[in-house]
C-alpha cells in the first residue's frame, strides 16, 4: 500500500470517528446493562 497523504487524510480522522463511535456504544451498553443489573 503506497503511502498516499490525501488518503491519509481522509482514513485516520475516519477510523478515529469509528473507533470512539464504537467504545462509546459498548459504554452505554454498559450502562444500560447495569442499570438493568446484569453483569
Amino acid at each position: 500500500m503506497d503511502c498516499n497523504p490525501l488518503w491519509t487524510a481522509t482514513a485516520v480522522p475516519a477510523a478515529r470517528a469509528a473507533e470512539a463511535r464504537l467504545s462509546r456504544e459498548h459504554r452505554s451498553r454498559e450502562r444500560r446493562a447495569d442499570a438493568i443489573g446484569i453483569r
